[in-house]
């Protein structure tokens, strides 16, 4: 697994992440592997259309993401 998906899951309580119901580890456990195969997804994609590494490409999305944010609610919200 690469290193930038498996530090998405290391930090933070996941159970706090998927919301306040009471949540199984078998539920967490299908959740968090949707949500990874959809990171892995984008950033396999990304790395293939861009011909860098998948290092590169998750920082490519990882800007992105920033950017996005940054003109939503601004520099400083």
């Amino acid at each position: 697994m690469p290193a930038a998906l498996a530090h998405a899951a290391a930090h933070g309580s996941l159970p706090g992440f998927f919301g306040a119901e009471p949540i199984s580890e078998d539920e967490i456990n299908a959740r968090l592997e949707s949500i990874m195969i959809k990171a892995f997804e984008a950033i396999w994609q990304t790395a293939q259309e861009r011909q860098v590494s998948i290092r590169t490409a998750a920082f490519i999305i990882a800007c992105q993401r920033v950017l996005a944010a940054r003109e939503q609610r601004g520099l400083y919200p």
